[in-house]
């Protein structure tokens, strides 16, 4: 797999967890406020990812690939 359809896969998988877990949260009646809260975060992590090319995972000493 080429690294632009890998990076592609993983921001699909990105996108699918934040969706999912945000659902999680509705069904636990968390209210709008803090789901927007947790979705905003999710968001900014899920950007940040992409920016620093870290893929599909992410640790305090993994280096952003060049």
């Amino acid at each position: 797999m080429d690294p632009f359809s890998q990076q592609t896969a993983i921001n699909a998988l990105l996108d699918r967890l934040v969706a999912r877990a945000s659902g999680e949260l509705e069904k636990l009646r968390y209210s709008r406020r803090s789901l927007r809260r947790y979705r905003t975060v999710w968001r900014q992590l899920v950007t940040f990812s992409r920016q620093m090319n870290l893929g599909g995972d992410y640790s305090e000493t993994r280096k952003p690939a060049t």
